[in-house]
């Protein structure tokens, strides 16, 4: 390698710095000369932060301050085996530092995990999902091993490899490069991937389906999730919640529409200047004074709706070439004033499809940063969201993230976000609980709980902190939950099924994924579905003596009692038949 280090430099190709490399090591062989036979069948080589897998030696030129990866491989006495190497024209650029230092975070995770007897599979998905964390989505182990610039080679996943529009895909499903903290927080991982890994427990179903990276989650609990019949929130109560939605891991909170009302100007000021560390957003029509009041509060950024579809605009009596002006007008406002606007395509899942793309290339060329497709009914099947944002991304290109916001009337709104993420969308927009008009709006939750166990793709969600948050926002809203709904519901860890409860005491063989991912509580509870083992755990619990050959007449009695209330037999109700 000091060979090729000296002459290696910046612009040169990569098909040229490899065969310098490949005729070196060609002309001097192994070391074993004469001992071992040696065939040489490729050499690769990838330079810069743009390395796909499987993308062979080609033109494309070494950069200077990035890393160039070499890799050989070589059939010696009849083994395979490949070399890589990193080489660097100049000095590494600073940012290499936080990767390497997440990489040995990866690597010291992984140590810990080799004991004897333990899993291979849990080993490689921890190692996995501890490299998505880091920048290094649907890898498996190779980069741990080869350092900073490596994109590993076995298996290729499609979403990866180069050319098409699946190739640029590599950047799909990763958080961007935004305001606060969310890049520095994929420079480290924020938990100890390998208990992380050890409370899923969803086996080995999904793993080809898998898709590594992060999504940044966008919350609107504020302004659409408000919007929830018969919810009303003041400006001290958004506050509040604006702090939970930050200590929870959200990357973006939608402060609320301040055009509204002055409780929403005022809740919007409050929330802009509360020294949070998820960014601030707002929400303005194309129109001059709602823009205008954004400037006044100081908001810096914004997403910025107008209705599309033909149904939308025929309902207010607005033709489509006077929306258009509307959109490019407000988006040019906005960039002249300093505003980070997101194009916000009202009911965008139902605009004719010539006219979308129209306008969504019309708002990025007039200054739109970002954009977001819309499913404002919920009418989208996730394959149709697939297509949609996927066709979004190609049109608006690779520098302009792409959002998803979708409701949940066919109770598709988390496959929905999912399949928008699979699509390259790298932002999802959701509510605390679903809240929400009509069927509500994504549940963040739900989203990023399904993303990390099913899909391997990361989230600064703490999801430990989700079921109080989750209890405070319908406190203060006035609401309730179904018992079982999926990682807030009351009923989520307890078991009442006696069949059930013989398993108890073996969690992964009862339920998806750990009580502790969700700081919940695990319990047994009596009534008319209850076995002895119900009766001898709780029994154990509550610390009663009953012997063995007394379970089967107090289980009769526990039954009877709850069929007749129609419910559940409480603790105190349990000791009494127990004859405590």
């Amino acid at each position: 390698m000091e060979h090729v280090s000296r002459l290696l430099r910046p612009g040169m190709k990569c098909s040229e710095a490899a065969a310098i490399w490949q005729g070196f090591v060609h002309g001097q062989g192994t070391g074993w000369r004469t001992k071992v036979d040696l065939a040489l069948p490729f050499s690769l080589v990838w330079s810069g932060p743009s390395i796909k897998t499987f993308t062979a030696t080609g033109d494309s030129r070494v950069q200077e301050n990035e890393p160039t990866l070499f890799e050989i491989w070589v059939c010696a006495d009849g083994y395979w085996a490949d070399h890589t190497k990193n080489l660097c024209p100049g000095e590494l650029r600073p940012e290499y530092a936080r990767l390497e230092e997440g990489l040995a975070h990866v690597y010291t995770s992984a140590l810990h995990m080799c004991t004897h007897g333990s899993s291979l599979a849990e080993l490689d998905r921890s190692v996995r999902e501890g490299l998505a964390e880091i920048g290094y989505p649907g890898q498996p182990s190779h980069p741990i091993c080869h350092g900073i610039g490596a994109r590993a080679h076995e298996p290729p996943y499609a979403h990866q490899a180069g050319g098409g529009r699946r190739g640029r895909a590599a950047r799909r499903g990763q958080l961007p490069d935004h305001r606060g903290r969310g890049r520095e927080a994929l420079a480290l991982p924020r938990r100890d991937r390998a208990d992380m890994s050890s409370e899923i427990w969803t086996g080995a179903l999904n793993d080809a389906y898998r898709l590594g990276g992060s999504v940044g989650l966008y919350d609107t609990t504020l302004r659409d999730g408000e919007q929830t019949v018969g919810v009303v929130l003041d400006p001290e109560q958004k506050l509040e919640i604006a702090r939970l939605l930050d200590e929870l891991g959200i990357d973006r909170i939608e402060a609320g529409f301040p055009r509204v009302s002055q409780d929403d100007w005022r809740a919007v000021e409050l929330i802009a200047g509360a020294g949070l560390r998820a960014e601030v957003w707002g929400f303005s029509r194309a129109v001059p004074a709602d823009l205008e009041a954004l400037v006044e509060l100081g908001v810096p950024a914004s997403v910025i709706e107008s209705p599309i579809s033909d149904l939308k605009l025929d309902a207010i009596g607005v033709p489509r070439e006077k929306m258009l002006d509307r959109i490019t007008s407000a988006m040019q406002f906005a960039a002249e004033h300093g505003i980070h606007a997101a194009f916000f395509g009202v009911d965008s899942t139902r605009a004719a499809p010539d006219f979308y793309e129209r306008v969504y290339k019309s708002a990025v060329d007039a200054g739109a940063k970002e954009v977001v497709v819309v499913d404002t009914l919920g009418i989208a099947s996730p394959e149709a969201v697939a297509e949609l944002v996927g066709r979004t991304v190609d049109w608006v290109g690779a520098d302009v993230p792409v959002h998803f916001h979708g409701h949940n009337d066919f109770g598709l709104a988390t496959a929905a976000a999912v399949a928008a993420v699979r699509a390259g969308a790298r932002w999802v927009h959701g509510t605390i609980n679903g809240m929400g008009e009509r069927a509500g709006n994504a549940n963040l939750g739900e989203v990023a709980l399904t993303l990390r166990a099913l899909y391997g793709v990361e989230s600064h969600l703490e999801l430990d902190r989700v079921r109080d948050v989750s209890e405070r926002v319908r406190e203060l809203s006035g609401y309730e939950l179904e018992p079982w709904k999926p990682v807030t519901g009351e009923t989520l860890f307890r078991r009442e099924s006696g069949a059930v409860a013989s398993q108890f005491h073996d969690p992964p063989s009862i339920e998806p994924y750990s009580s502790r991912l969700v700081a919940a509580e695990r319990a047994i509870v009596l009534g008319k579905k209850s076995g002895l083992d119900s009766i001898r755990i709780k029994a154990e619990e509550l610390g009663l003596d009953v012997p063995e050959e007394k379970r089967a007449e107090l289980l009769a009695r526990v039954k009877e009692l709850g069929a007749s209330k129609r419910g559940l037999v409480s603790d105190d109700e349990f000791k009494e038949l127990a004859g405590a």
